[in-house]
């Protein structure tokens, strides 16, 4: 038999249903309540297993803080993009977003040379060297 903690769970699972279902007929404010708390508590458990991981992952590392610079960077980088909200530092953000926009646009250029020139050029010529 259940405890109650159990039948409580269910019977929240079960109203959220329902008002996720509500929305087919309707949208209320019960599908809008539904929804956004589906939403907030997704991504609080992914925020909280990414943590997880990093702590198990990169525990190892704190005994030499030069080991994890990129980590830090990274870190530095994804906390720029917060300026977007500040009129006064908004120019701070545009460095995060070069720096992402240029790499994307690097590593997809270099493969399209790769991909539409290099490889057709080989097989047009019919050469078996790699260049």
């Amino acid at each position: 038999m259940a405890g109650p903690v159990e039948a409580l769970g269910t019977f929240v699972a079960v109203l959220f249903t329902l008002a996720v279902y509500s929305f087919t007929y309707k949208e209320n404010p019960w599908s809008r309540l539904a929804e956004h708390v589906f939403v907030g508590s997704a991504v609080g458990v992914g925020i909280a297993l990414s943590f997880d991981w990093l702590l198990k992952t990169y525990r190892k590392w704190s005994v030499d803080p030069t080991k994890h610079l990129f980590f830090w960077l990274a870190i530095l980088f994804g906390l720029l993009y917060y300026f977007y909200f500040s009129k006064r530092y908004f120019w701070l953000y545009r460095f995060p977003l070069s720096v992402g926009v240029g790499t994307g646009l690097g590593l997809a250029v270099s493969r399209l040379v790769k991909t539409e020139f290099v490889d057709q050029i080989r097989a047009t010529a019919g050469l078996a060297w790699y260049v």
